[in-house]
């Protein structure tokens, strides 16, 4: 007897859950299809690959060019914030 009074219970607290649920246009919970989302995402992280290849390629550089002793070649690419803060002199 517990058990079907258990039961009943549940079935009454989901029944408004689900009467109130269906009245709902599908519209109103709508979402993006994922796949725009996931193309965008790829093409995101193929530009980032290729950002941080193109950094790590000229920190070696850089690196290889102070380790000659080259100090105002191991500069030469960068902006006036880091020449200013970084240059060769420092």
């Amino acid at each position: 007897m517990q058990h079907r009074l258990t039961m009943a219970t549940l079935l009454a607290a989901a029944v408004p859950a689900i009467a109130l649920t269906a009245s709902q246009h599908p519209a109103d919970s709508a979402r993006a299809h994922p796949a725009s989302s996931a193309h965008s995402n790829a093409m995101a992280g193929a530009a980032g690959a290729a950002r941080i290849e193109a950094c790590s390629n000229a920190a070696a550089i850089m690196v290889d060019t102070l380790e000659k002793g080259d100090a105002k070649g191991a500069t030469s690419d960068f902006d006036a914030t880091m020449k200013a803060n970084l240059g060769a002199d420092k």
